[in-house]
């Protein structure tokens, strides 16, 4: 086991909201210098990571572009109580689709470029919100039975938690059932399998991960089985090199750069690709009207939250450009 969550005992807050998000962005690209990395000191870092596992765990974060949690199949009993977080992971599915780029879609493309793509359909974290807000009005609840709460929390693995409840040792909240049984946003993460996209090894060490998954029963996912806090470690621990000096903090970092190798994505793929606000929202899961308003445009729809999950090919042809060209 890479690391055992069995000791692992922090409770906290994992959601930031897209307007905190896209301006820690922001920042980062007007110049600020405690969060901000070029594409070849990042990759050159990552490949220099010895063990195989955190490696996978740093490639997977930053492609994706993921938050902790929604790349986590583990929360501590503390934090799914309180509604602080959950593991998203838990609702992952990955495919490998089939795609056909032509020189119209990406102009730097001389010909029509035919290839693989890992499709991630990831949970995305709750928008700037407590999952379980305090004080809520409860009087028009629905009633939750016993049965509800016993494969609520079989479905999120908390043995414990459940257990307790049983003995009458701990209370849990109706709200929080009903929560973490309501609607999840999805958000599709699509990953160019070609070598010339990007680092050999990453492409091999995400499709060997899946692979593993699948022979362990955890069917298309490439989540883990760790909480967020063991994959900040894990994270912290294989570029320390490289990280702010903030977030080497015993918590691990601020509140606006928790999630690094997210924040270090979503500025690559705004210098380095060209991504559109819309792009970028189908991407980050952050929102279309967000996304428009961090980047200065008027523009989006609250309606085009119904549609952005089929837009993992609206962006794609973006990052069909030779990883090699970033490097230099």
């Amino acid at each position: 086991m890479f690391y055992s969550h069995q000791n692992d005992i922090h409770c906290g807050e994992e959601m930031e909201t897209d307007g905190q998000e896209a301006n820690t962005v922001l920042m980062n690209l007007m110049g600020q210098p405690h969060s901000s990395i070029s594409m070849k000191k990042l990759v050159e870092a990552i490949n220099a990571i010895e063990d195989d596992k955190a490696r996978t765990i740093v490639e997977f974060y930053y492609l994706s572009g993921a938050r902790l949690c929604e790349g986590s199949t583990v929360t501590n009993p503390c934090e799914l109580k309180i509604g602080a977080s959950r593991p998203y992971g838990l609702f992952m599915n990955v495919t490998i689709e089939n795609y056909e780029i032509t020189p119209m879609m990406n102009p730097e493309l001389q010909h029509i470029d035919a290839g693989r793509a890992l499709v991630i359909v990831m949970a995305t974290a709750k928008r700037g919100k407590h999952i379980l807000k305090k004080n809520q009005e409860n009087a028009n609840q629905s009633e939750v039975t016993p049965q509800q709460v016993e494969e609520t929390l079989t479905q999120y693995r908390q043995t414990a938690l459940l257990k307790k409840w049983k003995d009458n040792k701990v209370t849990i909240d109706p709200k929080l059932i009903e929560v973490l049984n309501g609607r999840l946003h999805f958000k599709p993460i699509a990953i160019p399998l070609s070598f010339e996209y990007s680092p050999n090894t990453w492409v091999k060490d995400l499709l060997k991960h899946l692979d593993y998954n699948q022979k362990h029963g955890r069917f298309k996912t490439l989540a883990f089985d760790l909480s967020r806090q063991e994959l900040r470690n894990a994270i912290r621990r294989s570029l320390k090199g490289i990280l702010p000096s903030v977030a080497l903090t015993e918590k691990g970092g601020s509140h606006s750069i928790k999630n690094i190798l997210r924040h270090w994505r979503i500025t690559h793929l705004i210098e380095y690709y060209n991504f559109n606000p819309a792009q970028l929202a189908a991407y980050t899961g952050w929102s279309v009207t967000t996304a428009f308003a961090k980047a200065g445009q008027v523009g989006g729809s609250a309606n085009m939250e119904n549609y952005v999950h089929l837009t993992w090919m609206t962006y794609l042809p973006n990052l069909c450009r030779p990883i090699d060209d970033f490097l230099k």
